[in-house]
């Protein structure tokens, strides 16, 4: 019986733990436009932009430089990670700089924003230890970053 009871608040917990990462999608989406999801040590994350913010940030044909160099960036997600976990050093694990198409017509895209998307893990390059600790951030080009959401396990 004391078994079954312990079961029951413990699941009680986990659903309500589960419950304070929820987003409300419909209220959520009206918002915030959903640039990636990814699935990262057993929960999946949303990365997701505020909609009133697209039509303020720098624009950029993709031919000259970006309004923020790769290594802005980098150095962007690099201090916000340590910042978050104490590390006194970051390594990169992937970098992309990527695009969201308002539309395309007859192979004529009009791309609405460009951001970078970098995961990084905290301490050295070689400590496999944090490799699980990795991080995804989206920098976008008005130096701010993405919203980051937890939408399941």
């Amino acid at each position: 019986m004391i078994k079954n009871i312990r079961s029951i608040l413990l699941l009680a917990c986990v659903m309500q733990i589960g419950m304070a990462h929820a987003i409300d999608y419909k209220t959520h989406y009206k918002e915030y436009f959903q640039l990636s999801v990814e699935r990262k040590n057993n929960q999946t994350y949303s990365y997701d932009v505020p909609r009133s913010k697209i039509g303020s940030l720098p624009k950029w044909d993709g031919k000259n430089n970006p309004p923020i160099s790769i290594n802005e960036a980098v150095g962007i997600a690099a201090s916000k990670m340590m910042e978050e976990t104490g590390a006194a050093q970051t390594s990169l694990v992937e970098l992309k700089l990527d695009s969201k198409v308002k539309k395309c017509k007859e192979g004529d895209c009009q791309i609405d924003f460009w951001y970078y998307k970098i995961e990084l893990m905290p301490g050295g390059r070689y400590e496999r230890a944090n490799y699980k600790k990795r991080k995804t951030y989206i920098v976008l080009m008005d130096g701010s970053f993405g919203v980051r959401n937890i939408i399941g396990k």
